[in-house]
């Protein structure tokens, strides 16, 4: 399934395996979004998976494209949606992450229920991620783990894709995505706040 410039991208959410960070052990998640006509690829290791995180993911993600689509595919996680319904504009979102996409104006697509080949470009990317880069791999931390993911995005946006026969860096050039500069799209720059609940005794601590 092709879609044209500009209009689609798909993200997904996996959990790698434990690793030990001071003297912890810790789950390893990777977080993918791939743009749909460019197949340009974006990556990045965390070690949390709340919506705050989501959030931070995605605008590294447009950082890295230099803007973003019309529409972003995702499958029914509960960071992105609370009660899905059968016609996505329905559902309840997560209010954390609607203020975020509204913020930009892109539209949220939900993918049907146990139908991973709704998405298959990303869940390929996850599964090349783990496959090309991470297995085998040696990592002397989270930093450096993250540094040699991105050496390998800009290695494998810059080759020819399978599918496409084309270089996804190149195709980029077309695919015309609304831009996150706010000298030119007049939208600010959505600031992640992290909001925390906190219980004071009697003598006010």
């Amino acid at each position: 399934y092709e879609t044209k410039p500009g209009v689609q991208a798909q993200v997904d959410w996996a959990e790698c395996c434990k690793i030990e960070i001071d003297g912890k052990i810790r789950r390893l998640y990777c977080f993918t979004m791939i743009l749909g006509f460019s197949r340009m690829r974006f990556a990045e290791f965390t070690l949390q998976i709340d919506v705050f995180t989501l959030i931070q993911c995605h605008l590294n993600a447009f950082s890295y494209f230099g803007g973003y689509p019309q529409e972003i595919l995702y499958d029914n996680m509960k960071q992105i949606v609370l009660d899905r319904k059968s016609i996505s504009s329905d559902s309840k979102w997560n209010p954390k992450f609607e203020d975020f996409f509204r913020h930009y104006g892109f539209i949220p697509r939900l993918c049907r229920p146990y139908r991973p080949q709704t998405k298959g470009k990303i869940e390929s990317t996850v599964k090349f991620v783990k496959r090309d880069f991470f297995m085998g791999g040696k990592f002397t931390s989270f930093s450096d783990l993250n540094l040699q993911l991105h050496q390998w995005l800009s290695r494998v946006n810059s080759s020819i894709q399978g599918t496409t026969h084309e270089v996804p860096a190149e195709r980029l050039k077309l695919e015309g995505l609304n831009n996150i500069n706010e000298d030119i799209n007049e939208v600010t720059p959505y600031i992640v706040t992290k909001e925390e609940t906190r219980k004071i005794s009697p003598d006010s601590h």
